[in-house]
């Protein structure tokens, strides 16, 4: 007579952990043949993401909230991080999550990156406009 195993479904909206459904995001992402450095960045800033909610947590707990505190993780670990790379998170992060949402793992809700300050450009002064602008001595 065969033994039966009892397989315990995970948490979540359709009993789905964070760490299967990325274990799956992964699989697809290397059937589809994208490059190996991007897989590896999606598995860096996920890795710091479970760090920071758990792997073991199921989808459905992830919402808009707990973006805006994983933010709030990435500033209070590093006070010095520039938006540009928060958003490198972000988009990495959303484009992860969203994959859950299509497969009924979470629920849809929207992330949005944040606004960066554009850096400014010095402008020239009145006198090296002059000599930009000034017509060329041909005589030279």
């Amino acid at each position: 007579m065969a033994m039966r195993t009892t397989i315990q479904m995970p948490m979540g909206k359709n009993g789905v952990t964070l760490e299967k459904a990325f274990e799956d995001f992964i699989l697809e992402k290397k059937v589809m043949k994208l490059a190996e450095s991007t897989i590896k960045s999606y598995e860096g800033r996920f890795r710091d993401f479970l760090t920071f909610i758990s792997g073991d947590a199921p989808c459905s707990d992830v919402t808009s909230v707990t973006i805006f505190k994983f933010v709030e993780y990435l500033q209070d670990r590093n006070p010095d991080i520039k938006t540009v790379s928060i958003n490198t998170y972000l988009t990495h992060i959303r484009a992860i999550l969203y994959s859950f949402m299509e497969k009924g793992h979470t629920d849809k809700f929207p992330i949005k990156l944040l606004k960066s300050e554009k850096d400014l450009i010095e402008a020239y002064s009145e006198a090296e406009l002059e000599r930009l602008l000034k017509k060329p001595d041909k005589n030279l």
